[in-house]
């Protein structure tokens, strides 16, 4: 006959003293919330042990901090939208030489250099400082500013226009309409050639109507 083991080790029962069962069910009745002992599970979890979590490990993570982005920045990044990504802002960004001919009606066809140096200013709009060198006139100054007004659509200023200068941009081709302080009214077309590093310029000059100039040149960037 087999001898049945003593209770105390007795299979499938917890071996634990009063003291144990004392606590356990002082636990129980929410005595231990004081202490700032809460107990885990009721019972053990794929072979965790029973454990104790102290006020310290109820403390919610740490949150890694996240620098700041000022205030001028953040707006110019707004503002700006895709036009500050855009191949033509970056192709007039820095510096870029120009060179090409004048040819008006009635007159024989003279060369015309030019040289520019380009930024993206905090509203994101682009801003050329252009000197430009034309056969049989003094050398003159150019200040450009041109900010994209929504989509594709571009305004802006040019320091010898009367009045504002319109246009958009389509694929790689920048135009420009505007009226110079002299009278005559301008369309400018400038195309990005394949690899971003050269651009092809033409515009066309008219009074009342008809054609009386245009000039074609090709733009490298230097760097």
């Amino acid at each position: 006959m087999p001898v049945r083991p003593p209770a105390a080790i007795r299979p499938g029962r917890s071996h634990r003293s009063a003291r144990a069962c004392r606590k356990s069910a002082a636990v129980q009745a929410g005595e231990c919330e004081g202490a700032g002992l809460v107990p885990k599970r009721s019972r053990p979890i794929r072979g965790f042990a029973i454990g104790w979590l102290g006020p310290a490990d109820l403390q919610p993570p740490a949150v890694p901090e996240v620098p700041l982005v000022s205030v001028p920045v953040l707006l110019a990044l707004l503002l700006a939208g895709p036009a500050a990504g855009s191949a033509l802002e970056r192709f007039f960004t820095g510096t870029t030489e120009g060179a090409g001919t004048v040819d008006v009606i009635a007159s024989r066809p003279h060369a015309m250099r030019d040289r520019a140096r380009g930024r993206i200013d905090a509203e994101g709009a682009l801003v050329l400082d252009q000197i430009v060198e034309e056969a049989g006139k003094p050398v003159r100054r150019r200040a450009w500013r041109l900010l994209r007004s929504g989509g594709n659509r571009i305004t802006g200023t040019i320091s010898d226009v009367n009045g504002p200068v319109s246009g958009e941009i389509a694929g790689d081709t920048l135009h420009l309409r505007y009226r110079m302080k002299e009278g005559p009214s301008v369309e400018q077309w400038i195309t990005l050639d394949p690899g971003g590093r050269s651009a092809r310029n033409r515009m066309t000059f008219r009074r009342f109507g008809l054609k009386v100039a245009t000039v074609q040149s090709t733009i490298r960037k230097l760097d």
